[in-house]
Order: structure tokens, then C-alpha cells, then sequence
């Protein structure tokens, strides 16, 4: 996501206006309102501009959305395999929910 940071503390110095100037990506999970703003980016100038947000990100629209990739050694087993047990369980993906991220939706995990 792009996003603006937070005003400086630094007001009238040259390193505090140079912050309004610098955009940055962060997860949807890590957006904190009233701190960041989102900003609606496209493909191409000439669009469609798109905001993210989880919606948008799942279905693709949002051009820089991104999945997250778990990698495991193999078959997981043991503790490895009971924690991604738990994390696409309906209370793991509740969690998920809670916190702001995207939900893994049915189907989309391998």
C-alpha cells in the first residue's frame, strides 16, 4: 500500500517537509489510520486508479497487493504442521480477520 508517514516532530526542518514528499508500502494488517493515508495507484496512468483495501487486494484490483508464501521443509509435521492447522482454521482466519489482514479464503491454500 502506499502510504504517507506521520508529520515529523522535526516541524520547519528541511528532513520534515522532505517526509511529506516519500511514499512507502506496508501490509493492510500494519495501516494504522489517522497516521498513514491510502492512496488509490493504478497499473498505468491511464488507470484505473484503485484504493486498496481487502477487497481489492484478494480480488487483484489493487495492483501491488501480493500474496504471503508460508514454505516448509517438505511435508510439514509436528508443531509446523498443527500451526498451519490452526491459521487456516475458522478461528485462526477469525484472527487474521481481527488484525486487518486479508483471510485466506477456501480453497486458496495448497
Amino acid at each position: 500500500m502506499i502510504l504517507r508517514p506521520p508529520r515529523s516532530t522535526q516541524s520547519g526542518s528541511s528532513a520534515a517537509s522532505d517526509v511529506y514528499k516519500r511514499q512507502g508500502y506496508v501490509g493492510l494488517g500494519y495501516f494504522r489510520p489517522g497516521k498513514q493515508k491510502l492512496i488509490a495507484v493504478a497499473k498505468d496512468a491511464d488507470g484505473p486508479f484503485v484504493k486498496p483495501d481487502i477487497v481489492t487486494a484478494v480480488s487483484g484490483l489493487y495492483p501491488i497487493a501480493r500474496p504471503l508464501y508460508w514454505y516448509t521443509n517438505g511435508q510439514p509435521r509436528g508443531e509446523v504442521s498443527s500451526l498451519l492447522d490452526f491459521v487456516l482454521s475458522d478461528e485462526g482466519q477469525s484472527i487474521v480477520d481481527k488484525a486487518g489482514f486479508a483471510p485466506i479464503r477456501k480453497g486458496q491454500a495448497l
